[in-house]
């Protein structure tokens, strides 16, 4: 079991970043990394406690969440205007490291030392590549979840997950319309899972619907449509060239029956990557994690313990 302390870290650009993180109810084990989990696009914190709680437990470490730019509890810097300015990856990635910073001092660790594993799906996949770019001493590993490296040669967003987000009804206030964007919003969650599993295990799922839709009716305004403008960017340009520089242990890890960014893309990582290895859950979608956390558990957990103590390269801090 965990326990959860709630945080907030004020940025360089004055940004308010919220995380928490999953404290084992014993003292954590010598050696062992912090996780710091980057989460997807719309996606907050609370989206995190079922797999962090299971990693806390698994290896005794403390797991870190926090609500992007643009979601959650999180705040952008004051009096901000063009949100597309703030909420970029790079600012982002720049977050990720505040929040380990952060965390380091509050735990009483030498700056020079703090080092975590960083593990993305999904657009936090894309955050988390450029957090390992930007600051490679601070990753003592980098786990990247159903995602892709951006970039022309990347295999593209599924065409049913493209007409999902172009497609979205307006909420309210009739009846007839809260019952079309409920739809909506099923349907957007289902493409998340492999084929049928909304049909296959009702329960779960709309336990998963449930939290969905409860998240999406609390978004601040206009956070979804500019961190969506930073996908949009990376798709573009990408960074297939600058992986060749990492040399951080990475695991790409990836649903064989994701709907959303077809799994092509781990190999594809894989051989962008010069120290990497992949694992392919063959009954599992884009959302592997929640769909099985205990496989992914098992999967990850390998992989951090193999590389506690591992560090590469130089942070620009």
């Amino acid at each position: 079991m965990a326990h959860q302390i709630h945080v907030d870290v004020t940025t360089q650009d004055g940004a308010s970043i919220a995380y928490v993180v999953h404290h084992p109810t014993t003292t954590p084990c010598p050696g062992r990394h912090p996780l710091l989990l980057c989460r997807g696009w719309g996606m907050v914190k609370e989206d995190s406690n079922g797999l962090a709680a299971e990693l806390c437990a698994a290896s005794q470490r403390d797991v870190l969440a926090f609500d992007n730019r643009g979601s959650g509890d999180s705040r952008l810097p004051p009096a901000t205007i063009v949100r597309a300015a703030v909420i970029t990856f790079e600012a982002m990635a720049d977050d990720c490291a505040a929040v380990l910073m952060h965390w380091g001092s509050q735990s009483g660790a030498a700056a020079a030392t703090i080092q975590a594993h960083v593990f993305g799906v999904s657009m936090g996949g894309h955050i988390a590549q450029i957090m390992a770019l930007r600051y490679p001493r601070l990753v003592a590993s980098l786990t990247l979840g159903c995602t892709h490296y951006g970039g022309p040669e990347h295999a593209r967003v599924s065409r049913e997950y493209r007409k999902l987000l172009v497609n979205e009804p307006p909420r309210g206030p009739s009846v007839a319309k809260w019952k079309a964007w409920l739809a909506y919003m099923h349907a957007s969650l289902a493409i998340n899972f492999a084929p049928g599993f909304d049909k296959n295990e009702p329960e779960r799922f709309n336990r998963f619907l449930d939290s969905f839709v409860a998240v999406e009716i609390a978004r601040p305004s206009g956070g979804k449509e500019a961190q969506m403008a930073a996908i949009n960017r990376f798709n573009q340009r990408g960074v297939q060239a600058e992986l060749k520089k990492l040399q951080n242990p990475v695991l790409i890890v990836h649903g064989e029956q994701d709907q959303v960014i077809p799994v092509e893309n781990a190999a594809l990582l894989c051989a962008a990557l010069r120290n990497s290895k992949q694992h392919i859950f063959p009954t599992l979608g884009h959302m592997f994690w929640d769909e099985d956390c205990l496989a992914a558990v098992r999967v990850l957990d390998q992989f951090f313990l193999a590389h506690d103590g591992d560090s590469s390269g130089q942070s620009k801090l």
